[in-house]
């Protein structure tokens, strides 16, 4: 997770080659994280939307040189997870 904090102060690591697209991905996650600060929600009028999660329409919000909600990458293998939490939650229910 160093990258984040790269991007977020603005601090590029002095080997690191910045380019366009890291200004602009470095605008981005602190717009979204400010957002998250003051309101719990990841959403400014700078950048792209980024959607409450639905089982219906599963996105994710990809950041990096796309910045925007995307489907949910390999979405079927997360199906495991899944699978695991109710498992879990019936050994809650269970006690």
């Amino acid at each position: 997770h160093s990258l984040e904090s790269m991007y977020l102060s603005k601090h590029y690591w002095v080997d690191w080659v910045k380019d366009a697209e890291d200004e602009r991905l470095s605008d981005a996650m602190i717009a979204y994280w400010t957002s998250f600060a003051a309101s719990g929600k990841p959403g400014a009028a700078a950048v792209p939307a980024w959607p409450a999660y639905s089982e219906a329409s599963p996105k994710a919000q990809e950041l990096g040189r796309h910045v925007g909600s995307v489907a949910v990458p390999r979405a079927d293998a997360m199906k495991v997870f899944e699978k695991v939490i109710e498992a879990q939650e019936k050994e809650r229910a269970a006690k």
